[in-house]
């Protein structure tokens, strides 16, 4: 089966942006930044609508790398793959890795922790999603402070809104 051309650039150009997974660290933040964001109505990718003058994608991305104390990274893309790729650029330990099709959050970490960039990793994984700007690095320390202490399997960070919806 024969890759589409576009494909093939797009699996290309995140190869040359990707960095490999260090499996001696702990933890590795996935950040799912696939979708586009219907509901918004712009032709821009969600993850790239900015807040406080950065996109929603890379305040999480230095979020995540910052609150976990750890390099790790794997971004899921999917539409708008490249832009979304080339905002957050090359960095030492982050992974691009490409969702052909949107089948859901579930889909897409499988296709991260399945990704061969991935393999030889055991430690934890923390899954955020890549439009949650306000994601601040002391939540997510504060996130990983409680998993770590708890004797569960999983644990899920939900909030709430307080304030004047318009």
């Amino acid at each position: 089966m024969e890759l589409s051309e576009e494909k093939s650039k797009i699996l290309e150009e995140l190869n040359v942006l990707s960095d490999s997974i260090d499996p001696s660290c702990n933890e590795v933040s996935v950040i799912l930044a696939a979708g586009h964001g219907k509901r918004i109505k712009s032709e821009k990718s969600k993850m790239l609508h900015e807040i406080w003058g950065k996109p929603s994608v890379l305040r999480v991305s230095e979020a995540a790398i910052k609150g976990l104390s750890s390099p790790n990274q794997v971004i899921i893309v999917g539409k708008k793959a490249l832009e979304v790729a080339r905002a957050l650029g090359k960095k030492k330990n982050r992974l691009f890795v490409f969702q052909e099709e949107q089948k859901g959050t579930g889909d897409a970490v499988k296709i991260a922790v399945e990704h061969k960039g991935v393999s030889g990793f055991s430690g934890n994984v923390y899954v955020f999603p890549g439009d949650m700007g306000l994601l601040t690095d002391n939540t997510v320390a504060q996130f990983k402070k409680s998993f770590e202490s708890c004797s569960c399997d999983m644990f899920v960070l939900t909030g709430y809104f307080e304030g004047r919806r318009s």
